[in-house]
Protein backbone atom coordinates (compact mmCIF):
# COMPACT_ATOMS: atom_id res chain seq x y z
CA UNK A 1 0.00 0.00 0.00
CA UNK A 2 2.38 2.73 0.98
CA UNK A 3 5.03 1.93 -1.56
CA UNK A 4 2.99 2.09 -4.07
CA UNK A 5 1.71 5.38 -2.90
CA UNK A 6 5.07 6.65 -2.79
CA UNK A 7 6.33 6.03 -6.31
CA UNK A 8 9.86 7.48 -6.51
CA UNK A 9 10.85 4.96 -3.98
CA UNK A 10 14.10 2.11 -5.54
CA UNK A 11 12.45 -1.08 -6.00
CA UNK A 12 15.86 -2.55 -3.66
CA UNK A 13 15.39 -0.99 -0.10
CA UNK A 14 19.50 -1.19 0.42
CA UNK A 15 19.49 1.58 -1.95
CA UNK A 16 16.86 3.77 -0.08
CA UNK A 17 18.09 7.02 1.70
CA UNK A 18 16.76 8.47 4.93
CA UNK A 19 14.69 10.24 2.38
CA UNK A 20 12.93 7.42 1.00
CA UNK A 21 11.87 6.28 4.61
CA UNK A 22 10.45 9.58 5.59
CA UNK A 23 8.50 9.70 2.54
CA UNK A 24 6.91 5.96 3.09
CA UNK A 25 6.44 7.07 7.20
CA UNK A 26 4.67 10.21 6.02
CA UNK A 27 2.44 7.92 3.43
CA UNK A 28 1.63 5.64 6.29
CA UNK A 29 1.58 7.88 9.10
CA UNK A 30 -2.15 7.07 9.79
CA UNK A 31 -2.15 3.54 9.18
CA UNK A 32 1.09 2.45 11.74
CA UNK A 33 -0.90 2.31 14.94
CA UNK A 34 -4.13 0.48 13.35
CA UNK A 35 -1.01 -2.32 12.78
CA UNK A 36 -1.64 -5.10 15.60
CA UNK A 37 2.32 -5.94 15.51
CA UNK A 38 2.12 -7.72 18.75
CA UNK A 39 0.14 -10.41 17.21
CA UNK A 40 2.48 -10.58 14.19
CA UNK A 41 4.79 -13.75 14.60
CA UNK A 42 8.15 -13.13 15.04
CA UNK A 43 9.39 -14.49 11.51
CA UNK A 44 6.94 -11.97 10.18
CA UNK A 45 8.05 -9.50 12.31
CA UNK A 46 11.95 -10.11 11.30
CA UNK A 47 11.18 -10.07 7.40
CA UNK A 48 7.96 -7.78 6.79
CA UNK A 49 8.76 -5.30 10.01
CA UNK A 50 12.18 -4.78 10.74
CA UNK A 51 13.32 -3.49 7.39
CA UNK A 52 11.26 -0.97 7.46
CA UNK A 53 11.90 -0.19 11.56
CA UNK A 54 12.85 3.30 10.78
CA UNK A 55 9.10 4.56 10.30
CA UNK A 56 8.15 3.36 13.25
CA UNK A 57 10.12 5.24 16.08
CA UNK A 58 12.13 4.21 18.63
CA UNK A 59 9.62 3.39 21.18
CA UNK A 60 7.39 1.43 19.17
CA UNK A 61 10.91 -0.69 17.55
CA UNK A 62 11.80 -1.09 21.06
CA UNK A 63 8.20 -2.98 22.28
CA UNK A 64 8.18 -5.12 19.05
CA UNK A 65 11.60 -6.41 19.70
CA UNK A 66 10.94 -6.71 23.73
CA UNK A 67 7.60 -8.88 23.08
CA UNK A 68 9.69 -10.56 20.40
CA UNK A 69 12.21 -11.55 23.39
CA UNK A 70 9.45 -12.13 26.33
CA UNK A 71 5.87 -12.07 25.22
CA UNK A 72 4.96 -11.57 28.89
CA UNK A 73 6.92 -8.17 28.97
CA UNK A 74 4.51 -4.88 29.02
CA UNK A 75 5.02 -2.11 26.61
CA UNK A 76 4.66 1.37 26.74
CA UNK A 77 3.18 1.97 23.04
CA UNK A 78 -0.42 2.42 22.71
CA UNK A 79 -1.74 -0.54 20.21
CA UNK A 80 -4.73 -1.76 19.31
CA UNK A 81 -6.11 -4.71 21.24
CA UNK A 82 -5.87 -8.47 19.85
CA UNK A 83 -8.92 -8.81 17.69
CA UNK A 84 -11.65 -11.50 19.43
CA UNK A 85 -11.87 -14.40 17.68
CA UNK A 86 -15.73 -15.72 17.66
CA UNK A 87 -17.04 -18.63 16.75
CA UNK A 88 -20.29 -18.61 15.39
CA UNK A 89 -22.31 -22.19 14.63
CA UNK A 90 -24.71 -21.32 11.86
CA UNK A 91 -27.92 -23.27 11.91
CA UNK A 92 -28.23 -25.96 9.53
CA UNK A 93 -30.24 -24.90 6.46
CA UNK A 94 -33.31 -27.32 6.42
CA UNK A 95 -33.78 -27.20 2.64
CA UNK A 96 -35.56 -30.36 0.75
CA UNK A 97 -34.06 -31.97 -1.49
CA UNK A 98 -35.26 -33.71 -4.63
CA UNK A 99 -33.20 -35.18 -7.02
CA UNK A 100 -34.50 -35.22 -10.49
CA UNK A 101 -31.42 -36.19 -12.26
CA UNK A 102 -31.27 -39.52 -13.95
CA UNK A 103 -27.13 -38.98 -14.30
CA UNK A 104 -26.67 -37.74 -10.63
CA UNK A 105 -27.34 -39.50 -7.11
CA UNK A 106 -28.25 -37.78 -3.79
CA UNK A 107 -24.40 -38.94 -3.18
CA UNK A 108 -23.04 -36.94 -6.04
CA UNK A 109 -24.72 -33.67 -4.70
CA UNK A 110 -23.53 -34.17 -1.18
CA UNK A 111 -19.88 -34.49 -2.37
CA UNK A 112 -20.62 -31.24 -4.96
CA UNK A 113 -22.53 -29.36 -1.86
CA UNK A 114 -18.85 -30.37 -0.24
CA UNK A 115 -16.75 -28.98 -2.66
CA UNK A 116 -19.25 -25.69 -2.90
CA UNK A 117 -18.73 -24.96 0.77
CA UNK A 118 -14.73 -26.22 0.82
CA UNK A 119 -15.76 -28.71 3.20
CA UNK A 120 -12.86 -31.25 3.65
CA UNK A 121 -15.55 -33.74 4.14
CA UNK A 122 -18.41 -35.08 2.39
CA UNK A 123 -22.10 -33.99 3.64
CA UNK A 124 -23.89 -36.48 4.62
CA UNK A 125 -27.07 -36.48 2.19
CA UNK A 126 -29.61 -35.81 4.72
CA UNK A 127 -27.60 -32.37 5.18
CA UNK A 128 -27.17 -31.30 2.02
CA UNK A 129 -27.45 -27.43 2.12
CA UNK A 130 -28.48 -26.43 -1.29
CA UNK A 131 -31.27 -27.13 -3.41
CA UNK A 132 -30.72 -28.25 -7.10
CA UNK A 133 -32.72 -27.49 -9.48
CA UNK A 134 -32.81 -29.61 -12.82
CA UNK A 135 -32.31 -26.99 -15.79
CA UNK A 136 -31.12 -29.19 -18.93
CA UNK A 137 -31.77 -32.58 -19.68
CA UNK A 138 -30.22 -34.04 -22.55
CA UNK A 139 -32.60 -36.33 -23.26
CA UNK A 140 -35.65 -34.16 -23.08
CA UNK A 141 -34.04 -30.81 -24.16
CA UNK A 142 -31.09 -31.50 -26.68
CA UNK A 143 -27.42 -31.82 -26.80
CA UNK A 144 -26.74 -28.68 -28.20
CA UNK A 145 -24.96 -25.32 -27.70
CA UNK A 146 -28.02 -22.74 -27.85
CA UNK A 147 -29.65 -25.01 -25.87
CA UNK A 148 -27.07 -25.14 -23.34
CA UNK A 149 -27.19 -21.42 -23.14
CA UNK A 150 -30.47 -20.58 -23.45
CA UNK A 151 -31.62 -22.24 -20.31
CA UNK A 152 -28.30 -22.25 -18.70
CA UNK A 153 -26.95 -18.30 -19.51
CA UNK A 154 -27.02 -15.76 -16.59
CA UNK A 155 -28.14 -18.04 -13.79
CA UNK A 156 -25.82 -17.90 -10.62
CA UNK A 157 -24.69 -20.69 -9.10
CA UNK A 158 -25.13 -23.10 -11.70
CA UNK A 159 -23.87 -26.94 -11.42
CA UNK A 160 -22.98 -28.33 -14.65
CA UNK A 161 -22.88 -32.61 -14.37
CA UNK A 162 -22.18 -34.11 -17.82
CA UNK A 163 -22.14 -37.56 -18.46
CA UNK A 164 -19.50 -39.30 -20.79
CA UNK A 165 -20.86 -42.53 -22.01
CA UNK A 166 -18.08 -43.85 -23.83
CA UNK A 167 -15.83 -43.50 -20.50
CA UNK A 168 -18.65 -43.56 -18.00
CA UNK A 169 -16.65 -40.86 -16.00
CA UNK A 170 -18.37 -37.46 -15.29
CA UNK A 171 -17.34 -33.63 -15.34
CA UNK A 172 -18.15 -31.66 -12.75
CA UNK A 173 -18.03 -27.71 -13.18
CA UNK A 174 -19.39 -25.11 -10.51
CA UNK A 175 -20.22 -21.34 -10.90
CA UNK A 176 -20.84 -18.98 -8.48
Amino acid sequence: MGKEQTPDLPSDLKQWTEKNFLDLKTTLDQCIPLIRYFQMSGKDIVAKVKPYRQILGLNLWDDISTKIMDPDASISSTILPARKKIHVQLPVRQVQFINSSSISNDEHFAEISSWIDRRPSKYNITEIPYKFNLLLRGSRDGFTCETFHRLCDNILGTVVVIKLMAQMKYLVGITH
